[in-house]
């Protein structure tokens, strides 16, 4: 029994981890500039400051900005039927508020025409570890129900620019982890004191991204109801070591 000739064979990324050009192209900051590389222990560590001292990969990443013509023209040399990645909500709304960075349109633009002549689909994720490091400043993250509204302009802004190109849309990614760890920092942007209820917290966080991936999905099938839309969830079934390093071996 083979795959369905419409079956997705597909390739994925998200704009934090192969764009680069962090301040490039009227590029606001997101949260995951301020993450540091991996040190020996594999850990990276949050810098609410960003130092001279440390490495942040998500700066340069693999510069899937300045090499995308490259890159997707491998991918149609691959035979990919599909590629999911995602849009920087940072690189749209620099401030995560005010009026969207046409620059930064004008980049997807050009993306989804290399994507169009190679005949691979594209599959977009919204909001993929990329929330515009103002929104943690001034609101908190996404503990504060002002990101409904803020992110609702910003989807609504990419499902009107690319509804009639695009049709599978992801509106958050790997939205569980939200309460798993450290990751509700880069899902959520969420910080929090010793004297916070972290629980309480992050199941709040959870609502507001829930109400806003319905409020999405509800204008995107009243507007565009040929779109598939979608959310993701993370299942993570083996801790990996950080090197071959028989020191770091998972046990």
């Amino acid at each position: 029994m083979g795959f369905p000739n419409d079956f997705l064979w597909e390739s994925a990324m998200a704009a934090n981890q192969a764009e680069g050009a962090w301040n490039e192209g009227g590029k606001g900051p997101g949260i995951i500039d301020y993450l540091t590389g991996s040190r020996e222990d594999g850990k990276r560590f949050l810098t609410l400051e960003l130092s001279k001292d440390e490495k942040y990969p998500n700066h340069e990443a693999v510069d899937f900005y300045n090499n995308y013509k490259k890159d997707i023209a491998l991918f149609g040399k691959m035979n990919m039927k599909a590629l999911r990645f995602s849009i920087a909500w940072s690189r749209i709304f620099p401030e995560g508020e005010g009026e969207p960075n046409l620059e930064g349109l004008k980049f997807y633009d050009r993306v989804l025409e290399e994507l169009e002549k190679y005949k691979i689909q594209p599959i977009i994720t919204i909001s993929h570890y990329e929330m515009p490091m103002k929104l943690y400043t001034e609101y908190g993250g996404w503990r504060n129900r002002k990101l409904i509204e803020l992110y609702e302009k910003y989807a609504k802004l990419l499902l009107d620019r690319y509804g009639k190109r695009v049709r599978y849309w992801i509106t958050f990614n790997e939205i569980n982890v939200l309460l798993s760890g450290f990751a509700s920092y880069k899902a959520g942007g969420l910080i929090f004191t010793e004297e916070d209820n972290r629980e309480e917290i992050c199941m709040q966080a959870l609502h507001h991204q829930l109400l806003a991936s319905a409020k999405i999905c509800n204008y995107a099938h009243r507007h565009y109801p040929e779109l598939k839309m979608g959310c993701m969830i993370a299942y993570i079934t083996k801790i990996f070591s950080v090197s071959s390093s028989p020191i770091n071996s998972a046990s």
